[in-house]
């Protein structure tokens, strides 16, 4: 949740910033919808947010394997005279999980990737949200200097 809290902001920033190149383009009108397009290609924190979730949706089906082995070979006596051979120790083992866990491990990671989809989402739709409050402010601030301007000429 703490991400959010700096997601945010910084796409307000970056509607603003693009929101102002777009406009100080000469001659160039733009419309809401081109807008909000424009913000949502250039956003780096919605980028990350779907980069996230495709690389929690890539955890999933590995999450549900057993661990990897261990193999280990190193001296197991250190000879103490010189006429003594060393003895070498070679070591494999692999862990066995309970059963039921690697299916539970496998939802949790499809849960998890489900929530990161969903946070993705989310922070798609507040970056609309915040384009669409961008766009109309500005709209109504430029049409309400042309109305003074008029109603002072």
């Amino acid at each position: 949740m703490r991400r959010s809290f700096i997601i945010f902001p910084l796409g307000y920033a970056l509607g603003v910033f693009a929101f102002a190149n777009s406009f100080a383009r000469a001659g160039t009108g733009i419309s809401l919808d081109g807008y909000v397009e424009q913000v949502r290609a250039a956003n780096p924190s919605l980028k990350a947010l779907r980069l996230r979730s495709d690389a929690q949706k890539e955890r999933a089906a590995p999450a549900g394997t057993w661990d990897d082995p261990f193999f280990a070979i190193g001296p197991d006596e250190v000879p103490v005279s010189m006429g003594e051979p060393a003895v070498l120790r070679f070591q494999l083992s692999q862990s066995i999980p309970f059963p039921g866990k690697l299916g539970l491990r496998q939802k949790i990671a499809s849960f998890r990737a489900d929530a990161a989809e969903s946070e993705a989402e989310t922070g798609d739709r507040t970056l609309k949200v915040l384009a669409h409050q961008i766009f109309l402010r500005f709209f109504f601030n430029q049409r309400a200097r042309a109305l003074n301007q008029q109603i002072r000429d």
